[in-house]
Parts: C-alpha cells; structure tokens; sequence
C-alpha cells in the first residue's frame, strides 16, 4: 500500500479509517494473509494513525536506485 492521501480539510471525519478498513476487507475475502505499508520515516501523523488502527513498524527498510541522467 502506497500513496494513501486525504486533502486536509478532510482530515478526522473518518475517510482515511474508511479507506483503510475497506482495503483491509477486500484483502481478507480474497484471502490475503499479509499486507505491506510504506509511509514516510518523517510523517508522523501518518505513522501514528496507521499504528492507532493496527498497522505494526517492521524491521524493513526502504530502498530506491535512481539511475544517473545521461
């Protein structure tokens, strides 16, 4: 799961639990056993709702390559 945005005039009425429960629903009825989340490391609001409705930090790390620009 990436990019999961709510315009902050939306903020606390509940869209990013409703998102975030309906993805967890479609996953279990096609019998996903696991999801992944990225967020940024510096976000915290993001961090603390994801862990507020049940999301765990793992011991992964994130990792990108960019190519150079010839």
């Amino acid at each position: 799961v990436e990019d999961v945005v709510v315009q902050k005039e939306c903020r606390g009425r509940g869209v990013g639990r409703q998102l975030m429960n309906v993805l967890t629903e479609w996953s279990a009825e096609r019998g996903l056993t696991r999801l992944q989340l990225l967020a940024d490391r510096g976000n915290q609001a993001a961090l603390d709702f994801y862990r507020k409705i049940g999301w765990q930090t793992t011991g992964l790390i994130g990792l990108r390559y960019l190519p150079p620009i010839p």
